[in-house]
């Protein structure tokens, strides 16, 4: 059985147009399919140190805030990964690279669960 995964249709379509003019210049197919692999990978390194920081607070929207503004107070440097905070900031200098220093969504997802899971009252509600 085999199975399909996303690159497979564009790849297929890159080799299809190869062999239908091998002549073509491929640099703008080769350029797209580059393009994509890109968004992919760092769609998927946000998906993990998103999932990483929801394991870590616990969905706790405050305590990261909190982190967060100690954090980019302080900036990056070494601390102990037994502390929160700590572990943040040895993070926070890769972090910006993924998502351009853009928290917003993370905090938003973390009040969003906390609301779902009714583990904290909404002040707004």
């Amino acid at each position: 059985m085999q199975i399909i995964n996303e690159y497979d249709h564009p790849l297929l379509e890159f080799a299809e147009a190869i062999r239908s003019d091998p002549d073509a210049d491929p640099a703008p197919r080769i350029r797209a399919l580059s393009d994509m692999f890109e968004k992919s990978t760092t769609q998927r390194v946000r998906t993990v140190i998103y999932t990483y920081l929801l394991k870590l607070y616990g969905f706790d929207s405050r305590s990261l805030k909190r982190d967060l503004a100690k954090v980019s107070a302080l900036g990056a440097g070494k601390a102990e990964p037994s502390q929160r905070a700590a572990l943040l900031r040895c993070l926070y200098g890769a972090l910006p690279i993924y998502i351009k220093d853009n928290f917003a969504e993370i905090i938003s997802l973390c009040e969003q669960i906390e609301r779902g899971l009714g583990t904290v009252a909404d002040p707004d509600a």
